[in-house]
């Protein structure tokens, strides 16, 4: 189920000359007061329940409505433009409505479809119809009558009618009417059709008038007729009495006393025109405030999740500046360790971090090289030690520690890496004769220190040659 009015506007812009919106679910009032350019509505099949027009709806030239849920005509009313009009098509909804005055303003229609509906009236409405083509009856409970009235129309076709007309018309069978062998005759063909339209809208705007008059007042003059009676009662014996001394006296009381009503009735019609005006005018501006009301509460949304936005950014930043914060004021805590630390190389002199650091690698240089020293020194007894107790007329002892230093050269994983471990695990299978795992490992260990040791070395050696230049 889809909203009527959501759908409409969402998709039809206000100067839409035509909206069709067929088959499409639809449920709901539709109002299309606004929409001024509008000549052609199609919304059948769909579930609408009213539709709403205005002053601003002049050029409606078709309406086809058929299947949905229309309970009445009186949308038609709003229609300031009737003679306009040559589609109307509300085949299949529920409308009950017993009152066909409400199609007399729609002269110039041609095409007329009203089956499918509980409509019971009479077709004397539609006599002033001077231009229409096809009329579509079918399934009208109860049916209605007067097909004599609309006989002057160019029929092209009429569905769902039987009976004969009034016997003052010649045709006696509906398959007549159809063929268009008779148009009647009458005087409407003879006036103008704008003739006709001022003629139809005059009649209609007072028939409405008195309508409303009628239904405002039944129960007033009902009371009126009551009290009315019972004082002619009065009047009448009064004047039983009195007939020859006051029959002109009683006569002209009888003529006040109507006229009186008169205006009562004239005072109460206007008033109620005057209230209905006013809810129009309350309604409207309901609809406004609704709408207003809406918006509002859309850029309300919209304004409180920019907020949220802005205050997730906030935090954000916040979190930001403290991180920088800490790592400002970790900054600070290392340049003032290495100004510490400079002050005890060169004491009262401005921070040089490049002199500092030449001074570091010079010293660690001049420690490190005793080390590799010792270290060399070490490992020579213990290969010399592990060649005396081996036996080791190969030189197995020599070739382990080569291997060993060509497996750091080498990439892990791969397959050089592979074949040098190889060949280093066959020299110490052979050395274990002689030796424990223990003892080769410590070897191995030792080497290992020493290779590190004088990788050091060479990179602050390399350093201290690129700083004396």
């Amino acid at each position: 189920m889809v909203n009527a009015q959501e759908y409409i506007e969402n998709n039809f812009s206000k100067h839409s000359r035509v909206i069709d919106v067929a088959e499409k679910n639809l449920v709901g009032s539709l109002d299309l007061s606004e929409y001024s350019n509008l000549e052609e509505l199609v919304i059948l099949t769909n579930q609408i329940t009213d539709l709403i027009f205005s002053e601003k709806n002049e050029n409606i030239t078709k309406i086809e409505a058929y299947n949905n849920h229309l309970i009445n005509l009186n949308f038609l009313i709003s229609l300031p433009n009737p003679e306009k009009l040559k589609w109307l098509g509300v085949y299949q909804n529920q409308i009950t409505s017993n009152d066909l005055e409400v199609l007399a303003p729609f002269v110039n229609c041609e095409m007329l479809s009203i089956g499918k509906n509980n409509i019971h009236g009479h077709l004397s409405s539609l006599q002033y119809w001077t231009s229409l083509k096809r009329l579509d009856l079918v399934g009208i409970k109860p049916q209605v009558n007067g097909l004599d009235y609309i006989a002057h129309n160019p029929f092209s076709g009429v569905s769902g009618i039987s009976g004969q007309f009034n016997q003052d018309y010649p045709p006696k069978t509906i398959n007549e009417f159809n063929n268009n062998t008779w148009r009647g005759s009458n005087n409407f063909r003879k006036l103008s059709n704008d003739k006709v339209c001022e003629i139809i809208n005059n009649l209609w705007q007072q028939s409405q008038q008195l309508k409303r008059q009628v239904e405002s007042q039944s129960q007033e003059l009902n009371k009126l007729k009551n009290e009315q009676s019972q004082e002619k009662k009065e009047q009448s014996q009064e004047l039983d009495k009195l007939k020859n001394e006051r029959s002109q006296e009683k006569k002209e009381q009888i003529q006040e006393f109507d006229k009186l009503k008169k205006e009562q009735i004239q005072e109460l019609d206007k008033f109620k025109k005057e209230q209905s005006q006013e809810l129009d005018k309350l309604k409207q501006q309901y609809q406004e405030l609704d709408k207003l009301k809406k918006e509002q509460s859309q850029e309300f949304d919209k304004l409180k999740q920019q907020y949220q936005e802005l205050d997730k950014l906030k935090k954000e930043q916040s979190q930001e500046l403290d991180k920088l914060k800490q790592q400002s004021q970790e900054l600070d805590k290392s340049k003032q360790q290495l100004q510490e630390f400079s002050n005890l190389f060169f004491p009262n002199q401005s921070y040089d971090f490049t002199r500092l650091k030449q001074e570091i690698s010079h010293l660690k240089y001049q420690e490190l090289s005793p080390q590799v020293r010792k270290k060399k020194e070490q490992l020579e007894q213990l290969v010399k030690k592990a060649k005396t107790k081996a036996g080791d007329p190969r030189n197995i002892v020599d070739k382990l520690l080569e291997t060993q230093k060509e497996i750091s050269k080498t990439k892990p994983e791969s397959k050089e890496r592979y074949r040098v471990e190889a060949q280093l695990t066959v020299y110490q299978d052979l050395l274990e004769y002689n030796l424990t795992k223990e003892e080769l490992q410590n070897l191995l260990n030792e080497q290992i220190e020493l290779f590190q040791l004088e990788e050091h070395l060479a990179s602050l050696q390399i350093n201290e040659v690129s700083n004396s230049q």
